[in-house]
């Protein structure tokens, strides 16, 4: 057990003993010397919670930002993008668009697959063809026509028509270059996965990175769905840094003195939006998924993150007259009970409990059903559910790809995507940024006036880690930036 940990257990029971004799001034200076007995270390290894289990480590297949967190560490990309926009060679040594369709790249030398394979220019080839005809988001990579080997480090792409933003999804993280063989998967980055089961991925040091090595020898993926026991890991140090944390949380852990003053809170990259979406056990008509839209109050001002797009056209327009919504409500009357799916997190349940109540005043009963995480996924995934409060979570706010992913893995709704394809075609020739964003609302609003889900709030996570770990959040963060553009967390 760390030295930190047994000073602050022996001072807790102090404190309980004898804090009612200590005044205020004496309290505070007993608190400042145990800060200067803890003993700040450089770890060799690291545990990371998050609430969410990494279903695959496959960065094509990956389909929910939970599994995503690793790409980073264990994958590279041919491309990354700055905070600017600005596109970055990788994995790159050069490059030129020859034609308007066809793209030459030169791989670098001496990069090694995490089975020590030399990286080639077949190994790009055969991994982008893959994503092109496996990854769950293969639509994006459609249009590559062919790719022809050059020599054993250069090679040429060749889509099917002038793409301004072909770049860009190159940089997109289920785009990393990724070896596969019957023995595994391998990427090119600082860590290598050793294992993978469910309730834990472990990274150790890839010791022959071609850049500079990591600083932790191994990092362990655990995930915990219940925020009290992320608290509980937290404070016994069985969890180094707690990714994935709300504010109810964070206000919690410190309300209860698990989060001290001295730990760091770092707010995510990563974007919640909460939502509810339709399955297949009731067929909603769009008449009732407007009313349902109309009468459940939400906190999100507009269909994406306002941080994302300054809408306009899809911001929405509240309806505070009551004679109003109680028409919309008419629109559900038929429905004796509508039930309503959950994960059996505090935060789900305390919000189906809200919109529970809020239908009640219009006669509207809501059955609230709790799941736990596997029975919850397969509900999910086979769509066997009326309505259910989903967490879609986004490291990226860029549109296009976003739209792309909630249409076709969240929701599910092939009707509305193949409507909008006019629309993407448009930005792949439009590249004056205030054009594309009106672009974007205009797809935005005709999105939001079919309804495909509702979206009940958009929010950030948090990430506490103690001060001994500061060094991990420094090297996360580091991972996770272009040329010392530093994002906010992992």
């Amino acid at each position: 057990m760390k030295k930190g940990l047994i000073l602050l257990i022996f001072n807790i029971s102090f404190l309980f003993a004898f804090g009612n004799t200590l005044q205020d001034s004496e309290m505070s200076l007993f608190l400042d010397t145990f800060e200067t007995q803890v003993e700040i270390v450089e770890p060799k290894e690291a545990t990371i919670v998050q609430n969410m289990k990494i279903l695959n480590i496959d960065p094509a297949l990956m389909s929910e930002d939970y599994s995503k967190r690793i790409i980073p560490f264990v994958y590279e990309t041919l491309f990354t993008i700055d905070k600017d926009g600005n596109i970055e060679k990788n994995l790159v040594e050069d490059y030129k668009w020859i034609t308007e369709r066809k793209l030459y790249i030169k791989i670098k030398n001496n990069i090694l697959f995490h089975d020590n394979s030399k990286l080639s220019a077949k190994d790009v080839k055969i991994s982008l063809e893959f994503l092109k005809e496996n990854g769950v988001l293969n639509r994006i990579y459609s249009e590559i026509r062919d790719i022809k080997i050059q020599s054993e480090n250069e090679l040429i792409i060749k889509i099917a028509e002038e793409d301004e933003i072909f770049l860009n999804s190159l940089t997109y993280d289920i785009s990393a270059i990724v070896k596969r063989d019957n023995k595994g998967i391998y990427g090119t980055g600082k860590y290598k996965v050793v294992r993978s089961n469910g309730k834990e991925t472990i990274l150790n040091r890839f010791e022959n990175f071609h850049g500079k090595k990591a600083k932790l020898e191994k990092i362990i993926f655990t995930w915990e769905i219940d925020r009290n026991q992320r608290l509980i890991d937290f404070f016994n140090g069985s969890a180094n840094l707690v990714a994935n944390m709300e504010e109810a949380e964070i206000n919690e852990g410190k309300k209860l003195g698990i989060i001290s003053p001295q730990d760091i809170i770092s707010p995510s990259k990563v974007t919640v939006t909460k939502a509810l979406i339709f399955g297949k056990k009731y067929n909603y008509s769009l008449e009732e998924r407007r009313a349902l839209d109309i009468i459940i109050p939400k906190k999100a001002k507009s269909f994406f993150p306002e941080s994302f797009l300054e809408a306009n056209l899809s911001k929405f327009k509240d309806v505070n007259n009551e004679r109003e919504l109680k028409e919309f409500a008419k629109k559900l009357e038929k429905r004796e009970e509508i039930e309503l799916m959950v994960l059996n997190t505090e935060s789900d349940i305390e919000e189906a409990h809200k919109i529970k109540n809020s239908l009640k005043k219009y006669g509207i009963k809501i059955k609230i059903l709790p799941h736990n995480i596997e029975s919850y996924n397969k509900k999910i995934n086979s769509e066997d559910y009326e309505i259910a409060i989903s967490n879609m979570t986004t490291e990226n706010n860029d549109l296009p790809l976003l739209i792309t992913t909630i249409l076709l893995n969240d929701v599910k709704n092939i009707n509305i995507y193949n409507a909008l394809i006019p629309f993407f075609e448009m930005l792949k020739i439009e590249n004056n940024s205030k054009n594309r964003e009106k672009i974007v609302d205009k797809m935005t609003y005709l999105i939001y006036q079919n309804v495909p889900y509702i979206v009940l709030d958009h929010y950030k996570y948090y990430t506490v880690t103690t001060p001994n770990f500061i060094g991990l959040l420094d090297e996360i963060r580091k991972l996770n930036s272009v040329k010392g553009v530093i994002s906010n967390e992992i």
